[in-house]
This record gives C-alpha cells, sequence and structure tokens, in this order.
C-alpha cells in the first residue's frame, strides 16, 4: 500500500501539532520506511538459519506440515523445512535406538498408524509420523511424555525404542526455550555453586545440585525423603569411620 502526500498537504492528529510535508520530507520518509524494511528484512531470514522453530511445528501433532501450507508457504519453503528435520532426526535420534518392538497393526483401524508410529520395526517412525494425519492432542508435551520409553527396575541400562527416540527428539524441540534469558539465570545461579571451595566438583555433580536446587524451591522435593538420605548417608559415613579407626589401632598394636 502506498500513500501519496502533496507537496504542502498538512495532516493533523489530536494532541499533536500541524505539520508541513514537503517533497523533500517525503524523500525522508521513504528513506526511513526502506531502512527499516531492509532491516526486517535481514532479521527474518535469519529465522531460516535455525532448524529449531519450523521443527518444533512439524512435531506439533496438531500443525506438522499443514501449518505452513496454511501459511501459504512454497512448496520448497516446506521441502526444505522437513528434509532438516528429517535430517536432525537420522543424525542425532535415530543412531540412539537400542531395542526395536515388532508389533502387529490392526488393518481395519484407520488410526492404528498414529497409535503404533515407531513400534513396527519395518517403519521409521519419523516417516510414520509426517505421513500420519494431525490431530488435536491438548497438551503437545504431555502427549509425547506418556511416550517416553520406561526405565526397568531390573536393567541398569535404559533401552531406547524408536517410539523413544522420536519422542525424544520431540521434546527436545517443543521444550526449547523461547529465549536465552532463562538459560543465562540457571547459568549465572549455577555458577553460585562452583565456589572456591567446591572447584573440584564435577560437571554430572554440578549440574545434579543446580536441578536439586530448582526442584527444591518448586516444591517437588519431598523433604522428609531428602532429610532421611542425608540421615542415612551421615550415618554411614559415620561407622566407615569407626571401622578405619579399629584398623589403625589394630595396626598399632
Amino acid at each position: 500500500m502506498s500513500i501519496r502526500i502533496s507537496s504542502k498537504q498538512r495532516i493533523e492528529s489530536p494532541g499533536l501539532e500541524y505539520r508541513s510535508f514537503t517533497r523533500s520530507s517525503q524523500q525522508w520518509i521513504f528513506s526511513w520506511v526502506s531502512r527499516g524494511l531492509t532491516i526486517i528484512d535481514k532479521y527474518y531470514s535469519k529465522t531460516d538459519e535455525s532448524i529449531m522453530w519450523k521443527t518444533a511445528m512439524i512435531l506439533h501433532p496438531r500443525y506438522k506440515l499443514n501449518y505452513f501450507r496454511n501459511q501459504n508457504w512454497l512448496p520448497e519453503w516446506i521441502k526444505t523445512a522437513k528434509q532438516s528435520a528429517r535430517d536432525t532426526w537420522k543424525l542425532y535420534y535415530k543412531p540412539t535406538i537400542t531395542e526395536t518392538v515388532s508389533t502387529t497393526i490392526d488393518s481395519d483401524d484407520p488410526f492404528a498408524d498414529v497409535d503404533n508410529f515407531g513400534r513396527n520395526f519395518e517403519q521409521d517412525p519419523f516417516e510414520v509420523y509426517i505421513q500420519a494425519p494431525q490431530f488435536d492432542c491438548g497438551n503437545p508435551i504431555s502427549h509425547w511424555t506418556a511416550k517416553l520409553d520406561q526405565c526397568s527396575p531390573k536393567s541398569k541400562t535404559k533401552k531406547v525404542t524408536p517410539e523413544g527416540a522420536l519422542t525424544r527428539m520431540a521434546l527436545d524441540f517443543l521444550l526449547a526455550p523461547a529465549a536465552s534469558t532463562d538459560v543465562e539465570r540457571v547459568f549465572s545461579h549455577g555458577g553460585l555453586v562452583v565456589s572456591k571451595h567446591h572447584h573440584n566438583l564435577s560437571a554430572e555433580s554440578t549440574r545434579a545440585n543446580v536441578v536439586l536446587n530448582s526442584w527444591s524451591k518448586l516444591g517437588i522435593v519431598p523433604r522428609s525423603r531428602l532429610i532421611k538420605v542425608f540421615n542415612d548417608k551421615s550415618r554411614r559415613n559415620d561407622r566407615e569411620g569407626a571401622d578405619v579407626g579399629a584398623v589403625l589401632v589394630d595396626g598399632e598394636d
């Protein structure tokens, strides 16, 4: 849409004084608008450099690729977004699969592929998911969390099924923070854990302490159980110390 302003046109706005627009001022306005559009285009084009939001939309069961079609994306743009998500799946998540489960799919059930995606040995769970129709799952986080692989109490290692690998990918993208603010805040809090008295903490211990602190503030850590764990550990250390003392005394005798 273009707006033409005569060389001596006056525009009146409530609460503002009259302003006279000359041909020279028109050129300034058009110059500012042009520069503004250039900056907008510069940063909008950077969205193509990130796979995060496009993959997150694809892994949302209610949107998938239809979101891009409804936004009138060109077919090649949609193809690029789909291929980017597929490459991420094949490179980072599909190789983590350690267990495959063969299931029998009921041919009379039109939603069998949706219910069993990732469980068929011969089918790639990502391709099955993409080809299945989108549906309203309510909360996508709850939907995918329910499909996570469960840890077996008898096994020390966690088995990863095809469905579990795709679920992990979906949660990684859908749970990614929209901005770095929260991440930077957590990083700052984590720095408080690594003081001069704790500089030898491993990355795993530091992460566990930060997570435990966060969960405690949210009230999701049972305080009584936590106290019991620390008390039991303290008693165990006392017993071990007593055993060491007895050994030293015997050695001196």
